[in-house]
């Protein structure tokens, strides 16, 4: 085998975690295309949750269901809608 080859060979099968893990976090973002860029960070962590350990499902919904009643955020209805504001005339 050529030498040339063999050490692009040896490069792209080193690379290959890292550019599956590219590939995924590229499809991830482009499944959720509608989002905000000032939330990159977020959904940053999301992928980060989903693809770090545990690996069980319900573990991780028993891990957000304590992170989401340690955090509590209070979003009413209007203001998610935009149904809060008053009109001036």
């Amino acid at each position: 085998m050529h030498k040339k080859f063999k050490k692009t060979l040896t490069c792209t099968v080193e690379l290959y975690p890292l550019n599956d893990l590219h590939d995924r976090l590229k499809k991830f973002l482009n499944a959720h295309s509608g989002f905000n860029r000032d939330s990159l960070q977020d959904y940053l962590n999301l992928f980060a949750f989903v693809r770090n350990p545990p690996y069980e499902m319900l573990e991780k919904v028993e891990k957000v269901v304590k992170l989401a009643f340690q955090i509590p955020k209070f979003l009413c209805y209007r203001d998610q809608f935009g149904l809060n504001q008053r009109v001036e005339i």
